[in-house]
């Protein structure tokens, strides 16, 4: 009875990444709409002369930190895809990242741990964007 449990759980955690892995991967509008804002940033600065230069620079910063949590996304999407598909194990993708220095030291986390943060990723992402949006704003009014 018991390894009928933790297939069960092997089984609810491969569902669990499959589905976070699927919900990053749909969010791929994001950074597109994050590069358009910055596009219309730079296009109406230019066309006004703005004399305000903050709106704009705030947006770069915006853009440059929402680049590197969409970069995140797009990672945890390919990892979580794997987990998913038996490619690669958590233990193993620890183990690597201990070897590289980057996890030096830290507890094994379950799945569903694994999935929240990447899920907390997508919603900072998300966030920069409309950060984005509202600098447009200010920058146009």
């Amino acid at each position: 009875m018991p390894t009928d449990i933790h297939v069960l759980t092997n089984e609810a955690d491969r569902a669990l990444a499959a589905t976070t892995a699927q919900l990053l991967a749909a969010a791929w509008p994001l950074p597109c709409c994050a590069l358009l804002l910055l596009a219309l940033s730079a296009g109406s600065w230019a066309l006004t002369g703005a004399a305000v230069h903050w709106p704009a620079s705030l947006m770069w910063l915006c853009f440059a930190a929402g680049g590197v949590l969409h970069w995140r996304v797009l990672l945890d999407a390919r990892l979580l895809a794997a987990f998913a598909d038996g490619r690669l194990q958590p233990a193993q993708l620890d183990a690597a990242l201990d070897a590289l220095g980057l996890r030096c030291g830290q507890a094994p986390r379950p799945m569903a741990a694994r999935c929240r943060g990447a899920m907390r990723l997508l919603a900072y992402a998300a966030v920069s964007v409309v950060g984005q949006l509202l600098l447009l704003w200010w920058q146009l009014s």
